[in-house]
C-alpha cells in the first residue's frame, strides 16, 4: 500500500496549495487500494495506473505504481468470472481514454461489460484513469514550471 511519503506533491504545488497533497493521497488510496475492490484486486489497479504513467511519460511514477504492483499480495488474482485477459483489455481501455478520449463510445463500455464488468467496475476504473491521468499531468506542469523558473 502506498503511503503519504510514498509519492509526493511537488513542493511547488503544496506552497499554492497545502491542502492539496493530502487529498491527492486520500484520492490516491481511494481509487488504489479501496476499502470494497468491487472485484478489482488493488494488483490490477496498479497495473493498469503504471501503463498510463507510462504513456503519459511519468517514468518515476510508472516505476513506483509497477513496484506496488509486484509486491502486492494479491497480484495474480482475477475474479473466476473474468476473462484470462481481463488486465489486458483494462489497459486496452485505459490507453484509448488517456491517449485518444475523443475516441471514446458507448461500444467501448459494451465491451467492458462483455468482459464481465458490473456499472460500479466501469466507475471505477473510470476514476481509476481519471485520478492517474490527473497526477501525472500536474506533475508535468509543475516540471514545465521548473524549466521555465529555473
Amino acid at each position: 500500500m502506498i503511503t503519504n511519503g510514498d509519492i509526493r506533491i511537488p513542493q511547488q504545488l503544496v506552497v499554492l496549495a497545502p491542502e492539496l497533497e493530502s487529498h491527492v493521497a486520500a484520492f490516491r488510496d481511494a481509487v488504489l487500494n479501496p476499502e470494497d475492490d468491487l472485484g478489482l484486486p488493488s494488483a490490477l489497479r496498479w497495473g493498469v495506473a503504471a501503463h498510463i504513467a507510462g504513456w503519459l511519460g511519468d517514468e518515476e511514477l510508472a516505476a513506483m505504481y509497477r513496484r506496488v504492483c509486484s509486491v502486492s499480495k494479491d497480484a495474480g488474482f482475477i475474479p473466476e468470472e473474468f476473462p484470462k485477459d481481463l488486465e489486458e483489455i483494462l489497459t486496452a481501455y485505459a490507453g484509448k481514454v488517456t491517449n485518444a478520449p475523443r475516441s471514446i463510445s458507448r461500444g467501448n463500455i459494451d465491451d467492458l461489460v462483455q468482459a464481465g464488468l458490473n456499472t460500479p467496475q466501469v466507475v471505477a476504473l473510470s476514476e481509476l484513469i481519471a485520478f492517474v491521468n490527473f497526477e501525472c499531468r500536474i506533475r508535468m506542469g509543475l516540471g514545465t514550471m521548473d524549466t521555465m523558473h529555473g
